[in-house]
């Protein structure tokens, strides 16, 4: 649902409509790859947040995140105003970016967001499914330029720190 909460993959926080499945079942070292923003969300989600993300997400298809956000808004304004406020956050600060860094952004978007849809479907991704993801997310990344990266980072710094630590080269199994 709402995209950014994924992000990892862009690892964005994006990804925002968080899945409804516990944080834990994440894989650690997946975990270790979302930006705080998304970790933090998803660690304080209730069962009755869950629930209404859940019922939320299976009452789409959505034309957009925020037609998704409206849907929640309309279940659970509470959750909908979190959901929200972290979404124009991460809006904002892709709106910051310059065309390559955008670019990127939104193609790491993309990618999250089919790896969440697959635990809204009951059809998880496997860790080689998530690896694979954080693989072409990582490619994407270095093929940016050194202004691209550099630009991106301003805006996203835990994310930038991730790929040029080699943590996301780890996971996926580059190292």
């Amino acid at each position: 649902m709402i995209r950014q909460i994924a992000l990892i993959v862009l690892l964005f926080t994006q990804f925002l409509l968080v899945p409804a499945f516990k944080y834990e079942d994440i894989p650690a070292d997946y975990r270790d790859l979302m930006p705080p923003e998304a970790r933090d969300f998803l660690q304080n989600l209730s069962d009755g947040d869950k629930t209404v993300l859940k019922e939320v997400f299976k009452a789409g298809p959505y034309k957009n995140t925020e037609e998704s956000i409206a849907a929640l808004k309309k279940k659970s304004p509470e959750l909908g105003a979190k959901v929200e406020k972290l979404h124009a956050m991460v809006k904002s600060k892709i709106a910051a970016l310059g065309p390559e860094a955008k670019g990127f952004a939104e193609k790491s978007i993309e990618i999250a967001r089919g790896i969440k849809a697959r635990y809204y479907t009951g059809n998880e991704p496997t860790k080689d499914d998530l690896k694979a993801s954080v693989k072409e997310v990582l490619k994407l990344y270095k093929a940016m330029s050194d202004a691209g990266k550099a630009d991106f980072g301003k805006q996203f710094p835990f994310l930038a720190k991730v790929f040029e630590s080699g943590k996301a080269a780890k996971f996926a199994g580059e190292n």
